[in-house]
């Protein structure tokens, strides 16, 4: 899926063991309780999400059915102020100034070194530029 302009490749390991440890019970009396149209909505909201996540992820596939998939990969561009500069930096929290750059990925973040990339997929959301582009 794409998540705030950055790519990740999802296996959904966690996102199906939850949905596996909950139990029927506790999902039918939390439906049940709601209104009917709100459970309806949410209902809908699921299982497109479901759809989506099973498109998205490629769980449990062999390299035969990966075949004839191709990686298309679009980048965009936008020019920012000296403002928005600033806060993109600013963003890169736990990552010591002297490497804090325009061009980093995702996957320079390491949590275990103390890198925050919350701040920093939050930072990227907010830029006013790169709604424009959207």
């Amino acid at each position: 899926g794409n998540l705030i302009g950055n790519t990740y490749i999802i296996g959904l390991g966690s996102h199906w063991r939850k949905l596996e440890r909950e139990s029927c019970r506790d999902i039918f009396l939390f439906n049940f309780l709601e209104q009917k149209q709100s459970r309806e909505y949410r209902r809908n909201v699921y299982v497109k999400c479901q759809e989506y996540l099973a498109l998205a992820s490629c769980r449990n596939t062999c390299e035969d059915e990966m075949k004839g998939i191709t990686l298309t990969e679009t980048i965009h561009k936008v020019q920012m102020s000296a403002y928005e500069k600033e806060l993109y930096l600013e963003s890169q929290h736990g990552i010591s100034k002297e490497y804090r750059i325009l061009g980093i990925r995702p996957g320079d973040f390491d949590p275990q070194a103390g890198h925050d990339i919350s701040r920093f997929l939050v930072q990227n959301a907010k830029l006013e530029c790169r709604c424009n582009e959207l």
